[in-house]
């Protein structure tokens, strides 16, 4: 009887074990807004293996941008998008898997629109992606890291009328 109890207990913590490695594995189901500025504050642009965009926060007025970078022959390159919602940032949609050829070079141009509403005039763009990279080369895992925000034509012409405003910029006058 002491046999099966002592079966069971190591069957169980077997199987609890493989369970938390397949969950350190994977990508994270949500980050926190602090997860994300402490990985801002960790990381090395210079050592990653992305090229564009170079810093880990971009600014852009365009709903879409152009990842790319280089790595080596078979390498498997995972993307995956997240969205800020509240406090967190969520998944946004099916992660992307390329394939690197023999150039050792990816370019792969990311929507920030969230398609998971079924309506296309649902479809927003989101303000702020947070970008996680995954590469695979072989047995070995490495990541890179991007935040993304997404600022509209409303908000650029506010800033810049802001800027014309202010003291710091001297304005012309056409006579």
């Amino acid at each position: 009887m002491k046999r099966l109890g002592l079966i069971i207990v190591l069957l169980f913590a077997t199987v609890l074990s493989i369970s938390a490695l397949g969950f350190a594995d994977g990508a994270a189901e949500q980050y926190s807004v602090e997860e994300v500025a402490e990985i801002a504050d960790e990381i090395q642009i210079d050592k990653g293996f992305v090229d564009k965009p170079k810093d880990f926060i971009l600014t852009t007025v365009s709903d879409a941008f152009i990842l790319s970078g280089t790595a080596k022959e078979n390498d498997k390159l995972t993307i995956t998008l997240y969205k800020r919602v509240g406090n967190s940032f969520v998944p946004m949609g099916e992660s992307v898997e390329i394939k690197i050829g023999p150039l050792g070079i990816f370019t792969k141009e990311v929507s920030l629109k969230d398609e998971q509403t079924k309506s296309p005039k649902e479809t927003t763009v989101s303000k702020e992606t947070f970008v996680v990279l995954e590469l695979k080369r072989g047995d070995t895992v490495t990541w890179d890291y991007r935040l993304i925000r997404f600022t509209d034509d409303k908000e650029v012409k506010k800033s810049l009328d802001t800027l014309k405003s202010s003291a710091l910029v001297p304005t012309a006058t056409v006579k």
